[in-house]
């Protein structure tokens, strides 16, 4: 426990040195499982989505694990993604994940493209009950406004202290800024803090909480439920639920029910599926982020 208190107080010294704005991207959920679960992971381990969230999550995830994404989102926006995690017997993992966003708008003045390019590369260790990450983060993307385009990269660290079904996790991410970009501002990475608990039960349900904190003055509440309605010895299906919440952000225009996600997922043997549904109203609609996973034993 010293251990886990002394690194949480090197995070937050760490995290006050950096501020965080641009890269739109960063700043858009990740993962079809976690963003079911009200957008967070970092205490929940054994999950490539993880990579994301905390690199310490990393730790119990299959030998050799494939996960593919894609999400269809607002302003004509799409995204896929790529994640693979390799895991060894002495408890290390390394982790790689390729995410491309890219959106094209037709008016009577002409066209806008945007487009970012995410890479994350991870490694985590498990130490008896401590697991502990790192990683970094390489953000390119560019625009037709002027063909303006930035490169970045970034430092990610990530702990988790496991006591019997209860987790503690601690992550900082997007620790940097751009190094190469066409204009002469220097865009910083939107750093974050997320603390969070999850809580497995006796049925394996999993309660998920998180709060997070932007140093751009944004704080948010994260909370998740996973519910089994069929476990099997080498099959599962379970429904998920989510809510987002700004904590400090009163003027949120949305209807209710934006704040909410829904999802579920199916694994047998090797092959794991899942879902994500996220409603933003009336007015706007709903959106779909899906994910096809394969595990290598």
């Amino acid at each position: 426990m010293k251990r886990f208190c002394l690194i949480v107080f090197m995070f937050f010294i760490s995290f006050q040195i950096i501020y965080c704005s641009g890269y739109s991207g960063l700043k858009l959920f990740s993962g079809v499982k976690s963003t079911a679960l009200g957008e967070n992971l970092a205490s929940l381990p054994n999950n490539a989505e993880n990579i994301y969230y905390n690199p310490a999550g990393l730790v119990g995830v299959s030998p050799f694990e494939i996960k593919l994404m894609y999400l269809s989102w607002l302003a004509d926006i799409n995204r896929s993604d790529v994640i693979l995690v390799k895991s060894s017997k002495n408890g290390s993992v390394i982790g790689i994940s390729a995410s491309y966003l890219w959106t094209q708008l037709e008016s009577d003045t002409g066209s806008f493209n945007y487009f970012s390019l995410l890479n994350e590369i991870a490694y985590a260790k498990k130490f008896e009950k401590l697991y502990i990450g790192i990683g970094t983060t390489i953000a390119y993307e560019g625009t037709s406004l002027e063909s303006s385009y930035n490169l970045a990269a970034g430092l990610n660290f990530g702990i988790i202290l496991r006591k019997q079904r209860l987790n503690l996790g601690l992550s900082v991410k997007n620790l940097g800024q751009s190094f190469i970009s066409i204009t002469d501002n220097k865009e910083v990475m939107p750093a974050n803090l997320n603390f969070g608990l999850s809580y497995i039960m006796a049925n394996n349900s999993v309660l998920v909480g998180n709060i997070k904190y932007e140093l751009d003055g944004n704080i948010s509440s994260h909370l998740g439920l996973e519910w089994p309605i069929y476990k099997g010895i080498k099959e599962d299906i379970v429904i998920r639920v989510g809510n987002v919440m700004k904590l400090n952000n009163t003027t949120n225009d949305l209807e209710p029910i934006s704040n909410f996600r829904f999802g579920a997922g199916f694994r047998k043997e090797g092959l794991s599926v899942d879902y994500c549904l996220i409603p933003l109203g009336n007015d706007i609609g709903m959106f779909h982020y899906v994910s096809l996973g394969f595990m290598f034993y």
